[in-house]
């Protein structure tokens, strides 16, 4: 990402990388878990500009 943008995956078993890691398109990060307020295991993504949270499927970058 550039230096505006970040993504937040929560919810997690397990992280597989590490906080600034260079990490390519395809690699696994993380392994889905039932961690905090979860009723199953998923995965909660959050896309950010300027540290605001927007919509994904509103992503002014794709």
């Amino acid at each position: 990402h550039n230096d505006s943008v970040s993504t937040v995956y929560g919810h997690n078993d397990s992280l597989l990388v590490t906080v600034g890691q260079q990490v390519s398109v395809g690699s696994r990060i993380a392994l889905s878990g039932n961690t905090g307020k979860s009723t199953a295991p998923h995965v909660h993504y959050e896309l950010r500009i300027n540290d605001k949270p927007i919509n994904p499927l509103e992503n002014p970058y794709d």
